[in-house]
């Protein structure tokens, strides 16, 4: 199975700070592996600290300086 296909659980608050929500599901969301490698090498970061809340990505712009986007991060932004 490719990178982007394949989906991985991230914590919104890693397991190093904050032991005590490992298991709790407002602390995961499910990303692809690619898109999973990149957050926690600082290429992209995740806004939101509440998984049952709207989480929202964006280019690490001082860590991309120089490099191309692998792909188009796009936000569907709904108002309320």
């Amino acid at each position: 199975m490719m990178a982007e296909q394949r989906r991985e659980h991230h914590h919104l608050q890693p397991r190093s700070i904050a032991p005590d929500r490992i298991a709790d599901p407002k602390n995961i969301i499910l990303v692809c592996a690619e898109a999973h490698q990149l957050i926690t090498g600082g290429f992209i970061e995740v806004e939101g600290k509440d998984a049952t809340k709207p989480v929202f990505f964006h280019w690490n712009e001082k860590a991309m300086r120089g490099l191309v986007r692998p792909f188009l991060i796009r936000g569907k932004r709904s108002v309320a």
